[in-house]
């Protein structure tokens, strides 16, 4: 008289089941991570934000290249100073440095301009973003310890001095 019917009951049992396992609600006893706020006076950044003096770096631009990596660099704040000692504009860009960072640096020529980037440990490329400069040159590679390194072992132009 029920035909079919444990089918049905089978089909119905697994839906509900399925259904209740895709709820995507949050189980009891859990924290949702959105809502948590960082405690007062703690060094808990959001967006994250790696904390630390970090130290200054001094840098030259000439024409389609840099040199003169000065100073100490670690993980966190980095005071930037680009010295151009070309005749036109240069400036330095840092890939993945943490929000809040200068985005920027430029100095037009014969000028100096200085930024503050954030940067946890890890090797980040820098470049010039002036159209055609970065392409003749002016990149490299920049290391960030979480101890303070002397920014010329960390900092390496892709090309040498005085090329291009």
């Amino acid at each position: 008289m029920l035909r079919g019917s444990p089918r049905l009951l089978l089909i119905a049992a697994v839906l509900a089941l399925t259904g209740a396992a895709c709820s995507g609600g949050v189980p009891a006893g859990a924290i949702d991570a959105d809502r948590v706020a960082c405690p007062p006076d703690s060094e808990c950044y959001d967006p994250p934000r790696a904390p630390g003096d970090g130290g200054m770096i001094a840098m030259a631009a000439h024409d389609f290249y840099y040199d003169s990596f000065d100073g100490e660099i670690a993980e966190g704040d980095i005071q930037v100073t680009l010295a151009n000692e070309a005749a036109g504009a240069h400036n330095i860009v840092v890939t993945g440095a943490n929000e809040g960072s200068d985005q920027v640096i430029e100095a037009n020529g014969g000028e100096e301009a200085s930024g503050t980037i954030n940067l946890f440990a890890g090797s980040y490329t820098f470049y010039c973003s002036i159209p055609g400069h970065r392409a003749a040159g002016m990149e490299g590679t920049l290391t960030v310890a979480p101890e303070p390194t002397p920014a010329g072992e960390a900092a390496t132009p892709l090309q040498a001095e005085g090329e291009g």
